[in-house]
C-alpha cells in the first residue's frame, strides 16, 4: 500500500519579512492544496504535524509507493530560493511544488468528507486516478 501525504491547505511564498510575493510566483511555486508532498509505503508513522488541519493522507492498497514517483515531479524547472523565515528560523533552500495534484473539488463526496473529517482516507487507484490531475495540460493520471 501507498501512503500519500497531499497538502489540505494552499502555502503561500513569503520574502525575507514575512509578506507575500507576487501572485504569478506564489502561484508557480508553492504547494497548493491537493498537492501531494511524499509517498511512503503502507503503515509509515506520520509525524504530529502530518495530518489535519495541514495534510491529508491518501491510502491506496495495492501500489507500490515508487509506482506514484511520477506524481511527485515538480511544476518548474526553476524553484524559487528563500533563505530564513520571518522568525529568523532556517527555510527550506528551494520550494518545488508539484506538476500534478489530487482535485480535492471534484473528488466523490465520501472521499471529501473523509479527507476533510478524518484526514485520511483508503482507496483505489482506479477509482482516484481520475482526480489526479496535470496541472500543465489538465491531463489525468494513468
Amino acid at each position: 500500500m501507498a501512503e500519500i501525504l497531499i497538502k489540505a491547505v494552499d502555502s503561500v511564498v513569503t520574502d525575507e519579512h514575512g509578506d507575500p510575493v507576487d501572485p504569478a510566483i506564489d502561484t508557480a511555486h508553492s504547494f497548493k492544496q491537493g498537492h501531494p508532498v511524499v509517498v511512503m509505503p503502507d503503515g509509515h508513522e506520520w509525524g504530529s504535524d502530518e495530518g489535519l488541519p495541514k495534510f491529508y493522507i491518501l491510502k491506496i492498497p495495492g501500489m507500490d509507493p515508487t509506482d506514484f514517483h511520477p506524481y511527485l515531479a515538480a511544476h518548474t524547472d526553476t524553484p524559487v530560493t528563500a533563505s530564513t523565515k520571518p522568525d529568523g528560523s532556517a527555510r527550506s533552500s528551494t520550494l518545488c511544488p508539484r506538476l500534478w495534484r489530487l482535485d480535492i473539488s471534484n473528488i466523490p463526496a465520501d472521499v471529501k468528507r473523509s479527507l476533510t473529517t478524518t484526514g485520511t482516507h483508503s482507496t483505489t487507484w482506479e477509482s482516484i486516478k481520475t482526480h489526479i490531475k496535470n496541472r500543465k495540460d489538465g491531463s489525468t493520471a494513468s
